[in-house]
C-alpha cells in the first residue's frame, strides 16, 4: 500500500472521530439544523478524501474547484466553512501558466485557491449591509494603496497586475468577507467552532506526529506529482516536530495556538461545558507537539488576555500567573521535567540559536531599514551585507512578520499595517461592553485570540494560512465592531421615540 494511502487510514482513524466530538460539544442546537447544510468535519473529510484518492495535484484541484463553487452557494456564513478548508490541506504551491503569452498569470497555493473560488463568489452573495460602517476597511485600502505604488515603481506592468490581483486575494476578500459575515453573535460562534473543530483534530495528530515520528502528510505532494519546499522533518532536543496539515511545525503552533484561546469561555460549548477541560487539553497536547516556543507564549499571553477581560480578573490572573510560576520553579525537579523545561524559551537550553538568529536578524536589517526608510530593502537577498544570515536552506528567513512587512514597504507600510490592525483590535475592546453577558464572553475570546496571533507573528514569516487567518479575523473583528454599534443605536432610539410620542402634540391632542 502506497505511503499516502496508509497515511489517509491513520489521519480518518484519528482525526474524523475527534472532529465529530469538538462539533458535537462546542454547537448549540440551532447550529446542528440542517438549514445550516453539511458539518464542518464532513466538509474537512471531503476534502480530504479528493486530496488522498486523486493521484494527480491539477485533477484535485480541478475537482476540489468544481465542488467549491457549487458549496458556497449554500451557506450563509462561508468565513465557518473558510476556516475549515484553509486548515484541511497542506497548501502546495502552483503556477498558473500563461501559455506563451507572458511568463505565467499567477502564483497560487491551496489557500489563495480556496479564496478565489469560495470566497470571491461569496463576496458578491453576501451583499453589503447599508447600515454597516466601516471599521477597520480604510487603514487595510491604505495600506494596500502603499504596496500597490511600490509594486508600480519597481517593477514592469505585468509583474504589477499580477502582484496586485494575488494582493487583493490575500488580503481584502478576506478582510471584507469576515466583516459581512458576522451579523449576529451565533455567526461569530460558528466561526469559533469551525476553526475549533480542525484545529481538534490536528492536535491529535501532531500528537501522533510527535510520538511515532512519522508525519501524515509529508507523502502527499509525491502523490501528487509535484514538490513542496515545506514540510520537511525537523526536530529540537531530540524530538520530532509535529507539522499535520501545516508544512511547518511553527504554522501548526500558530493555528493551535488560536484554537485554544477561542476554546476557552464556557458560553461555546452549547449548555455542554464539561467538555471544555477534555478540548483544551487535547490542543494543548497538540501545541506541545508542534514544539513551537512562539506559539507557546503567544497561547499563554492570549489566556491571560481573555481572563484580563473577563469581570473582576484581578483574582483569577494572580492565581494563574502563581500557579504559572510554580511550575516552571518545580519542573526541573520532575521525573523528565527538565527535558521540557530546557525546551521552554528564555530559560531553555534546547536550540538556542534560532533566538539568536532572530537577533542577529534585527540588527542585521536595522541600518539597511534606517538607510532607506521609504522603501524599504525589497532586494535584501542579494546585499553582501546580509549574506551572514543565510541559512541551510539557502535562504535568509524573515522569521518576524513585522520585519518581513517593513523590509518589503518600508516604515510607512509597516505602519499602516500596524494601524490597519491596532485600530480593530482598540475598536473591539471598547465595543465589549456592548454585547451580553454571553456574546461578550466569546466576543472576549476572540480579541484574545487575535491578539495571540499578533504576537506569534513577530516569531515566523506569514507562510502557509497565517496571513489569511489574521487578515480574516481583522474583518471579522471589524463585523463584531459594527454589530455593537448597530445594537447600541437600535437601544439608544427606543427611549428617544417614546420621548416623542408623548410630547408630540399631534399625538396628544388633549
Amino acid at each position: 500500500m502506497p505511503e499516502s494511502l496508509r497515511a489517509l487510514v491513520v489521519i480518518l482513524v484519528l482525526a474524523l472521530p475527534t472532529m465529530a466530538w469538538a462539533q458535537s460539544a462546542m454547537s448549540t442546537p440551532t447550529m446542528n439544523r440542517p438549514a445550516h447544510g453539511p458539518g464542518y468535519w464532513q466538509l474537512w473529510l471531503t476534502v480530504t478524501l479528493f486530496a488522498f484518492t486523486i493521484p494527480s495535484l491539477a485533477l484535485f484541484l480541478v475537482f476540489v474547484s468544481l465542488f467549491l463553487m457549487a458549496f458556497v452557494v449554500k451557506k450563509p456564513n462561508p468565513m465557518a466553512q473558510f476556516m475549515v478548508l484553509i486548515l484541511a490541506i497542506p497548501s502546495v504551491w502552483f503556477v498558473v501558466p500563461a501559455f506563451g503569452l507572458i511568463d505565467h498569470l499567477a502564483e497560487f497555493d491551496f489557500v489563495r485557491l480556496v479564496i478565489l473560488v469560495f470566497l470571491v463568489p461569496a463576496f458578491f452573495l453576501l451583499g453589503n449591509d447599508p447600515a454597516d460602517g466601516r471599521a477597520g476597511r480604510l487603514w487595510v485600502l491604505l495600506f494596500l494603496g502603499w504596496l500597490f505604488a511600490l509594486t508600480f515603481m519597481a517593477t514592469n506592468f505585468t509583474t504589477f497586475l499580477r502582484t496586485v490581483f494575488q494582493t487583493l486575494l490575500d488580503v481584502l476578500v478576506p478582510f471584507e468577507i469576515g466583516r459581512r459575515s458576522v451579523r449576529r453573535i451565533d455567526d461569530l460562534q460558528r466561526i469559533s467552532t469551525a476553526f475549533v473543530t480542525v484545529a481538534a483534530g490536528l492536535s491529535l495528530i501532531a500528537i501522533f506526529e510527535y510520538s511515532r515520528h512519522w508525519l501524515l502528510y509529508a507523502s502527499l505532494p509525491a502523490w501528487w506529482g509535484t514538490t513542496w519546499g515545506l514540510g520537511h522533518y525537523l526536530d529540537r532536543g531530540g524530538a520530532l516536530r509535529a507539522q499535520a496539515t501545516m508544512g511547518q511545525p511553527i504554522n501548526l503552533g500558530y493555528v493551535l495556538a488560536i484554537a485554544f484561546v477561542l476554546a476557552l469561555p464556557r458560553s461555546q460549548y452549547g449548555g455542554r461545558p464539561r467538555r471544555r477541560l477534555p478540548m483544551l487539553i487535547l490542543i494543548a497536547g497538540g501545541l506541545f507537539a508542534s514544539l513551537s516556543r512562539g506559539p507557546w507564549l503567544g497561547a499563554i499571553a492570549g489566556c491571560l488576555i481573555y481572563l484580563a477581560l473577563k469581570p473582576k480578573a484581578a483574582r483569577t490572573l494572580l492565581i494563574t500567573l502563581f500557579l504559572g510560576a510554580f511550575t516552571i520553579v518545580v519542573l526541573p525537579l520532575v521525573p523528565g521535567g527538565e527535558k521540557i523545561y530546557n525546551l521552554l524559551p528564555f530559560v531553555g537550553k534546547s536550540d538556542v540559536g534560532s533566538e539568536t538568529y532572530r537577533h542577529d536578524l534585527l540588527l542585521g536589517f536595522w541600518d539597511l531599514l534606517v538607510a532607506n526608510p521609504i522603501t524599504g530593502v525589497p532586494d535584501y537577498d542579494t546585499r553582501p551585507e546580509l549574506q551572514y544570515l543565510r541559512q541551510g536552506e539557502g535562504i535568509i528567513d524573515l522569521v518576524n512578520t513585522y520585519l518581513g512587512v517593513a523590509v518589503g514597504s518600508g516604515f510607512p507600510g509597516l505602519l499602516l499595517f500596524i494601524f490597519a490592525h491596532s485600530v480593530v483590535l482598540f475598536g473591539l475592546w471598547r465595543s465589549l461592553k456592548r454585547f451580553s453577558a454571553e456574546g461578550r464572553d466569546l466576543a472576549s475570546a476572540f480579541l484574545a485570540a487575535y491578539l495571540a496571533a499578533m504576537l506569534i507573528i513577530a516569531t515566523t514569516s506569514s507562510i502557509g494560512p497565517i496571513a489569511t487567518v489574521y487578515w480574516s479575523f481583522a474583518g471579522i473583528a471589524s463585523g463584531l465592531i459594527m454589530l455593537a454599534n448597530k445594537d447600541r443605536v437600535v437601544v439608544r432610539r427606543r427611549p428617544a421615540s417614546r420621548v416623542q410620542l408623548v410630547a408630540d402634540p399631534a399625538t396628544n391632542p388633549h
